[in-house]
């Protein structure tokens, strides 16, 4: 059973990993966008972010592992209302098309960018692989980021190591902290909205009371320690992380082929599970069958030329601040039932003890 558990904690984190290091995180563009304009400071920030993804993770795993919860809808209806749960339902799965669309759009600059391929090779390339792992249904996608995600980590490091030893150093102190918390807020809340989609379809992997915590823990733990890696290695080189769409690529140099690989990787785990949760909603919602998945990926080459850059910039902050409440709202009322529970457990006891004390006995 402990055995178990941690081989379920460690394919969930590496799947929550692959759906939050997508093509933004790992070409360092995120990281540009929203923590490098506020410098050393930016590392809190990180931080932050890091930390409530994790809490987020935790308060949905948790609550499917304790109401055996099967789908989002029934998760959804969980934590509110019908009709509240209606538009979140709808809000998360045009956010996953979002996303889907961006890894796209990601993998076509990253071909042109590095081999100055057409634009259209790199997404018709995601289209192709992410159908060939969606075909193997949840297992080809478990699988996928247990092989995968290993690696882009690895990846990080290595790059992260090889820039340190010819960084030079670019530090400026600007930036308001009450600013930085908003953009930590904004860059958790869009990276959370997936989060819902994917793991309430994965409540088989969370029977053991123990994994959501572990899986909590893991993830939490290497989201920050690869985020602040990146964002090290774009401070020492500002410059060149301002001037391009895929930053770290071209700060890679001599590794620029092996973190090419990488990008590539993290995009289609990230792809694969949009795509998971897309064909989820469609077939719960629509009856509709896999050959759909097809017409998806087809949709998402045509939508990915709106571009990467603009992609990250304009509309990731929308869906962030859209679901920033959502992100709040379940954790908070994820800890509040949770303090609750607890407390009335202890009045129970107390009542007990109490009871035992006077010689009465409770029935």
């Amino acid at each position: 059973m402990k055995n178990n558990a941690i081989k379920c904690s460690f394919l969930l984190s590496c799947t929550f990993l692959g759906a939050v290091i997508g093509a933004g995180f790992a070409s360092g563009k995120e990281l540009t966008e929203f923590f490098l304009p506020f410098d050393k400071k930016g590392v809190f920030g990180v931080f932050l972010a890091s930390l409530l993804l994790a809490a987020y993770f935790y308060a949905v795993t948790k609550r499917v592992s304790c109401e055996n919860i099967k789908s989002t809808h029934d998760y959804l209806i969980c934590i509110a209302n019908p009709f509240f749960a209606k538009i979140i339902y709808i809000f998360i799965y045009v956010f996953a098309f979002v996303i889907f669309c961006a890894m796209f759009a990601g993998s076509g600059a990253l071909f042109k960018q590095i081999f100055n391929f057409p634009y259209f090779f790199g997404s018709c390339l995601m289209g192709i692989i992410c159908c060939i792992i969606f075909y193997r249904n949840i297992y080809g996608i478990l699988s996928a980021n247990a092989y995968l995600t290993p690696l882009m980590i690895l990846g990080i490091f290595y790059v992260g190591i090889a820039a340190f030893f010819r960084s030079r150093a670019a530090f400026f102190e600007f930036g308001k902290n009450g600013a930085l918390i908003c953009s930590s807020l904004v860059y958790a809340s869009y990276n959370s909205i997936s989060i819902i989609s994917v793991f309430c379809e994965m409540g088989s992997m969370l029977k053991d009371k123990k994994t959501p915590f572990l899986s909590a823990v893991i993830s939490g733990s290497v989201l920050f320690a690869i985020s602040l890696v990146l964002y090290l290695i774009l401070l020492f080189f500002k410059d060149e992380a301002q001037n391009y769409e895929l930053p770290i690529l071209q700060i890679a140099e001599n590794a620029k082929f092996f973190y090419t690989a990488v990008m590539f990787f993290a995009m289609i785990t990230t792809a694969v599970s949009s795509l998971f949760s897309l064909m989820k909603f469609l077939e719960n919602t629509f009856s509709v069958r896999k050959n759909s998945a097809a017409y998806i990926c087809l949709a998402a080459i045509f939508c990915s030329f709106i571009g990467f850059s603009k992609m990250v910039s304009f509309v990731y902050p929308i869906f962030g601040c859209l679901g920033f409440f959502l992100l709040i709202y379940i954790i908070g009322e994820f800890f509040a039932l949770a303090i609750g529970e607890k407390y009335k457990s202890l009045k129970i006891r107390e009542k007990i003890k109490n009871s035992k004390k006077n010689g009465n006995l409770i029935r």
